[in-house]
């Protein structure tokens, strides 16, 4: 077999050829990764980092990686169930549901009026009371910006 050859779907090419083809069709998404856990970027390929690091992280990359949501796209959603961003937004819907048959149980067995009970809070429920978030009071100029972004004040 020739470099760049497949066997049950799997690159046989091994090492470097491996990694220049994974580069070459999924470099955005393994810049991402690189960015976001380590600090390094492609850019720094040959210098700080050595194609050795570079094949030892993509082997153990995560599967709610972005370079692994890009050669698996099929999985997305598998990935999505046993990634911890979904837990979160999960239990939250639990709380409510609990909570919401706890007033029900509340209401149908008591004489007097029982309270409603509060939805419970998360960041991505907060704002203006449909869901919405909204950071900050209102636009900054563009001088702001530019001072904020350049770190003067």
């Amino acid at each position: 077999m020739g470099c760049g050859e497949r066997r049950r779907g799997r690159s046989v090419a091994g090492g470097i050829a491996s990694l220049a083809d994974l580069v070459h069709d999924h470099g955005g998404a393994l810049d991402y990764d690189l960015m976001t856990m380590t600090q390094y970027t492609l850019d720094d390929l040959g210098g700080r980092l050595t194609t050795g690091a570079l094949a030892h992280f993509v082997k153990h990359l995560p599967s709610h990686s972005e370079t692994m949501r890009a050669l698996f796209p099929e999985d997305a959603e598998r990935v999505a169930w046993t990634d911890g961003d979904m837990t979160a937004q999960l239990l939250a819907l639990l709380i409510d549901e609990v909570r919401g048959m706890q007033w029900i149980y509340a209401r149908s067995h008591s004489r007097g009026s029982v309270r409603r009970p509060q939805p419970f809070k998360t960041p991505w429920t907060e704002g203006d009371g449909r869901g919405e978030r909204h950071i900050g009071l209102g636009p900054i100029t563009i001088a702001e910006f530019d001072a904020w972004f350049d770190g003067s004040d």
